[in-house]
């Protein structure tokens, strides 16, 4: 093998993980409450630092929603939780499968 093919090889694989992991933590759409305050939801692998991660990533977006309005976002309220999940296949030797654990939150803010 090449030189040139295998660092294409290693960039095409340091590009499709650095893609995965940063897929890896979501947050959801803000979502006015009646009360006047906001609610988003942020989740994050294990990878991207779970309950942590997803504290992190939703709020960033609650900061940015608040910043769109000239305004600072206020934290009312943190719910936080850990997600098992699980999968479950078959290879070439069997069955198989893993547990990885992931972390939920929901900010409940206001912008002021």
């Amino acid at each position: 093998m090449t030189m040139k093919a295998t660092t294409n090889r290693l960039l095409t694989s340091l590009v499709a993980a650095n893609m995965a992991l940063g897929g890896c933590a979501v947050t959801s759409q803000v979502q006015e409450r009646v009360d006047g305050t906001y609610l988003i939801s942020g989740r994050a692998a294990q990878i991207r630092g779970g309950t942590v991660g997803a504290q992190d990533v939703a709020y960033k977006d609650a900061l940015k929603f608040c910043a769109d309005k000239g305004q600072r976002a206020l934290i009312v309220e943190s719910m936080e939780r850990d997600i098992s999940q699980s999968s479950f296949g078959f290879n070439a030797y069997g069955g198989g499968g893993g547990t990885a654990v992931s972390g939920a939150v929901t900010l409940n803010f206001r912008c002021q």
